[in-house]
Order: C-alpha cells, then sequence, then structure tokens
C-alpha cells in the first residue's frame, strides 16, 4: 500500500457534544453518583462515552481509561490532547497549571517564573488552537481567567502527565491512591460545569423563564455586606436575573443555601433586577426546609430531576 505523505491531513471530522439528555441516556445502566461523576469528566464528548462500560462504576472506569498499565489515554495520549503544541515545553507547564487550578496571566506568571507578556502570547496560541478558552466574571471585563476546554484532557495534564511512564510499568494503583482527594475535588469542581451544561440544555430548550445570555460565575472579596460574595453562576435577559448554587456533596442543601442567593444579589450589580430566579443543584438532595419553601422563584434539582427524561 502507498503511506500517505508525511504530516499529510487527509481527513478531519468535527463530532459535536452530545445533548445533555442523549448523553445521560449512554450511561442508562448506572446508578446516579457514578454517572454524574463519569459526565463531570467526559462532559457530554460522544468518543469519551463510548469508552465507558457502564456495567462498571465511576472508578473503575476511571482505572481502565488512566491508570490501568494499557490505559488506552496514557498509551496513546493523542486520543486526548489533539493540539501537539501543548504536548511539552512551556505550553505543557500551562496546561499543567492551569489544570491544577492556577489559572489567571498574573497567578501563572508567578507560578512558572515568567513576565506575564509572555504567558499572554502563549495562552493566546493556545486559544487559536481550541485547546484553552478564556472566560470574564459577571459584570467585569478586567479580571479574567482560562479553562481547559476539554476536561479530560484538564484530568490528563493534572494527574497523568507527569506519571505517564510510571503507569506504564504499573504503578497506575499507587499512582491514582496518591491523589485520590485530589480526583475527588477535581471531579466536585467539574460539577459546577455539568451543571451549566444542564442550564444551556434547558435554555436552548425554551425551559427556562426566559431566553438567558451566557452562564457565568461573580466573585468579589470585599462588598457591601462586609464579606466576600461567590455565585457559581449567573445570567442575566432584560429584566430577568437567575443565579445558580451547585456543590457536589455528602450532605443535604438547607434553606440556608437560598437565603444566602438572596442576600446575595440584595446589593449591586444585582439589585436592578426586578424578576430574580434561584436555581439549587445538589448530588445528594435537600432538606424539608428547602423542600417545603414556599417560592415561585426557587427551582431545585437533584439527580433525579436532574436525568429524568
Amino acid at each position: 500500500s502507498i503511506a500517505p505523505l508525511y504530516k499529510r491531513n487527509t481527513f478531519q471530522l468535527f463530532v459535536s457534544k452530545l445533548e445533555f439528555d442523549d448523553a445521560v441516556e449512554m450511561l442508562s445502566g448506572m446508578n446516579d453518583i457514578d454517572r454524574i461523576k463519569t459526565l463531570c469528566l467526559t462532559d457530554t464528548f460522544p468518543f469519551y462515552l463510548s469508552n465507558i462500560d457502564i456495567k462498571k462504576t465511576f472508578d473503575e472506569n476511571l482505572h481502565d481509561l488512566f491508570f490501568a498499565k494499557d490505559a488506552p489515554f496514557v498509551s496513546d495520549p493523542s486520543k486526548l490532547v489533539t493540539s501537539e503544541i501543548v504536548t511539552g515545553g512551556l505550553y505543557a507547564s500551562i496546561m499543567r497549571n492551569i489544570a491544577s487550578g492556577i489559572n489567571s496571566v498574573s497567578a501563572l506568571a508567578n507560578a512558572l517564573d515568567i513576565d506575564t507578556a509572555t504567558i499572554s502570547v502563549y495562552l493566546d496560541k493556545m486559544i487559536e488552537n481550541k485547546v484553552v478558552s478564556k472566560h470574564y466574571y459577571f459584570d467585569s471585563k478586567r479580571i479574567t481567567y482560562y479553562k481547559i476546554i476539554d476536561r479530560m484532557t484538564a484530568f490528563y495534564f493534572r494527574f497523568i502527565y507527569s506519571n505517564a511512564e510510571l503507569i506504564k510499568l504499573g504503578h497506575g494503583n499507587a499512582i491514582k491512591a496518591k491523589y485520590n482527594n485530589a480526583i475527588d475535588n477535581f471531579v466536585h469542581l467539574a460539577f459546577e460545569d455539568m451543571c451549566i451544561t444542564y442550564l444551556n440544555y434547558l435554555n436552548k430548550n425554551m425551559r427556562l423563564e426566559t431566553f438567558y445570555n451566557s452562564f457565568e460565575k461573580y466573585h468579589v472579596e470585599k462588598s457591601i455586606l462586609n464579606r466576600s460574595i461567590e455565585l457559581d453562576i449567573v445570567s442575566t435577559s432584560d429584566d430577568y436575573l437567575l443565579v445558580g448554587e451547585c456543590k457536589f456533596s455528602d450532605s443535604k442543601k438547607s434553606i440556608s443555601v437560598l437565603n444566602r442567593l438572596k442576600e446575595n444579589v440584595s446589593v449591586e450589580p444585582f439589585k436592578k433586577y426586578k424578576k430574580k430566579s434561584y436555581y439549587i443543584f445538589s448530588s445528594s438532595g435537600f432538606e424539608k426546609s428547602l423542600l417545603d419553601a414556599d417560592d415561585e422563584c426557587l427551582h431545585l434539582f437533584d439527580l433525579n430531576e436532574m436525568f429524568k427524561k
């Protein structure tokens, strides 16, 4: 047979993400906790989901994909990292730091002991190659942060990149045990992104109060409340304001979560919005005090609600 020309791209196919409900359906058969953890890691990319064995637990799949001696995403990382520019040098160092939560230009510059101008040039190239994305906080075009677009790729750079050779030698179980708490934290933080994916799905299908603009985060260190204000999800549309709280935890959410959300949006820049809605996501459900709250602006989503057809 005739080999293709060196480095010639003879065929390229971009496969879009699945709709949220279709991704959930692909994982039917798994229990709800394993299913949401799997979605937190794979997002709704069909290729990643096709590599999941629904007869196995999340931890078993994680081991098979990343920590087994012949794990496919370790032996052939090109299945994850499609852009060659980030596989070595400063690019890889930036990826590792972003995956670890160091995600602003100044923080990356400090961590890598490199000037901010150089970091910005590299980040721009990574954005151009669709490896990372740039984000703004709600009501702020000054403070920015960066995210690795593909969470499986982020997982690879966070836990696998520096340990690949050891995993290939059969030390995967020890490495996974070393990072167990960090892996849990990685998945739990990704729950926020999964909730936004779900809201985008509802928004697209006109199942919210109105059609909202993009969903963002909000954070200020000092406020008129004499404390910091942090919101997992914020979006607006004319007079409408949507705020959301989404935490992956073993405890049920109480009425205090709603009360704090209301207090958070009682100040600027939120006071001008006349129609406020509160969306609370919980992996473990809700206490009776919250379930009994008589508030038509409150929307509660546990895993059963998110996964129902």
